[in-house]
């Protein structure tokens, strides 16, 4: 299990504690202490988590631990699904440029491998991104894994891009 964490947190000295449980209790327990300081100018994609559900959560806070913008992202310790579940995945996207309308113009690309040759991709197309505050939206998919011809090993690369300035994240599950 990899996860890459983007917590928004204000300036300053930190301390995070990070637990792994398992069904018998804490597997290991560290704390990590860490400094921050104000993003420079420019949009970030912040990393993006995935899962086999996204759940709306009616009350949340940005603290809340794999909730985006109010959806809570249902993770999973393997990357084994099975045909009949959705794979879903969600990030923010910190300052994005905005068009006259007041809504950023980012794109999603994604591309689907089995045993390196592409099986499906779609995209680039515009996506839809959900306003969390002033400086924050967030983007999120999901992908029912029925539309996978058969059982095996895929790899799934998500190419989200800014085309006003060419800012970009690419993630691969």
């Amino acid at each position: 299990l990899r996860i890459e964490l983007a917590i928004p947190v204000a300036a300053g000295a930190w301390h995070l504690d990070v637990a792994v449980a398992g069904r018998e209790g804490p597997l290991a327990v560290t704390g990590v202490e860490f400094q921050t300081t104000r993003a420079g100018e420019g949009t970030c994609f912040a990393p993006l988590l995935w899962g086999p559900e996204l759940t709306a959560r009616a009350s949340w806070s940005a603290a809340d631990p794999f909730v985006v913008g109010g959806w809570h992202v249902g993770l999973r310790p393997s990357d084994v699904y099975r045909a009949n579940e959705t794979l879903a995945w969600a990030g923010y996207v910190l300052d994005p440029l905005l068009d006259a309308a007041g809504l950023p113009g980012v794109t999603s690309r994604l591309v689907v491998r089995r045993e390196s040759a592409v099986v499906m991709s779609s995209g680039p197309a515009p996506v839809k991104l959900s306003r969390v505050d002033d400086r924050t939206w967030m983007v999120g998919a999901r992908l029912p894994l029925e539309r996978l011809a058969r059982p095996g090993a895929y790899v799934l690369s998500i190419e989200l891009e800014q085309p006003a300035d060419g800012t970009r994240r690419v993630a691969e599950i």
